[in-house]
């Protein structure tokens, strides 16, 4: 785990004893904010499936709520689905980087993208939804997933209300539950800051998110729902603008990977834990470029194939499945040479 100064107070916060254990054979499903982005691509490294914003990042309850929406029916969009702003058409629901100059390319780009997700969601065993901001913004009396850098004046900026934000957090459990019983939901809150023009309301707007989500949390009776202290953990524990990069705004690499291994720590066995870290010092014997490629080199790559080879059998995923046959391809010397004179592996 990454240091943190010994003066700084741990948060005592540890997996509810009904919540069932998270797995490394589970599929993930990330979708919020771009602190989502952070920890999707933290367990994509440790090897383990995960889809994260299928709409691009997206930031308040709301919009979160109809990402999900979108993505765990039957539908598809339609003409009525597309808005316009001079020679630009998008949708309330995606970020900018879905628009398209014209709606037929927009229409079919966001339908392709919406199937993909769909098929990729259809086995996911955990959904980790990220709240950023409950500051929304409407357009045409609609509250937009993003703003798809259309001037500022053409919008309505408020606050969602905390009624708004614990009703959007009882319609993504209502959501998932009806796509998957069985799937683990955990909610978090972004420590990511606002920037200006909301960097005043940052402590209103995320006061009003933990509200929110508390008053839904503690009316559900669903075991299989939780929540992690990611704002928690900067705020309180952390408490120190060195955790922060350059703008002010979003979490250094050390301190999102603090965050990071508590998550792993809160929610995974010792075991899956172990394996895990093993998993990382494998890939960094991978990694290590050798200078000699003797029997030696092809007898450690075999070592670790076998390796590979049994953690597979009981973690059986798709990245991990990936690792093993790139391992598999240096377990036997080079055989043939190319018109230089290198060694090509047949």
């Amino acid at each position: 785990m990454t240091d943190i100064p010994n003066n700084h107070t741990l948060i005592d916060f540890h997996r509810p004893a009904e919540f069932p254990l998270l797995r490394l054979t589970d599929k993930f499903v990330f979708v919020g904010s771009c602190f989502s982005d952070e920890m999707s691509k933290r367990l994509k490294k440790d090897c383990i499936d995960t889809i994260v914003n299928p709409f691009g990042t997206i930031y308040n309850p709301v919009s979160i709520y109809d990402c999900l929406r979108w993505c765990l029916s039957d539908k598809q969009f339609g003409t009525n689905d597309v808005m316009s702003y001079q020679n630009l058409c998008f949708t309330q629901y995606h970020a900018t980087s879905f628009d398209r100059q014209n709606a037929s390319d927009l229409l079919e780009f966001t339908n392709k993208s919406l199937e993909k997700s769909r098929s990729k969601m259809h086995n996911s065993e955990v959904f980790l939804i990220t709240y950023g901001t409950a500051v929304v913004w409407e357009y045409n009396d609609q509250i937009m997933a993003n703003c798809h850098k259309i001037p500022q004046t053409n919008f309505t900026r408020r606050m969602l209300s905390v009624q708004e934000i614990t009703q959007a957090t009882d319609n993504i459990v209502s959501m998932i539950r009806q796509f998957n019983p069985n799937a683990k939901i955990i909610f978090t809150i972004s420590p990511v800051r606002h920037k200006n023009p909301d960097l005043l309301t940052n402590s209103y707007s995320k006061a009003l998110l933990k509200v929110g989500l508390e008053q839904s949390l503690a009316e559900c009776d669903d075991s299989a729902v939780s929540y992690f202290p990611s704002f928690e953990i900067v705020t309180d524990q952390l408490r120190d603008y060195s955790h922060y990069g350059d703008d002010g705004v979003h979490l250094t690499d050390n301190a999102a990977d603090y965050i990071y291994e508590r998550f792993l720590e809160t929610f995974f066995s010792e075991n899956d834990i172990a394996v895990l870290r093993h998993i990382r010092n494998i890939k960094k014997i991978i990694k290590h470029k050798t200078a000699e490629y003797n029997q030696a080199y092809y007898d450690n790559m075999e070592k670790i194939r076998k390796e590979l080879d049994n953690i597979l059998r009981d973690y059986p995923t798709k990245k991990l499945e990936k690792l093993y046959n790139k391992v598999k391809i240096w377990t036997s010397p080079l055989s043939v040479t190319d018109g230089e004179g290198q060694g090509v592996r047949l």
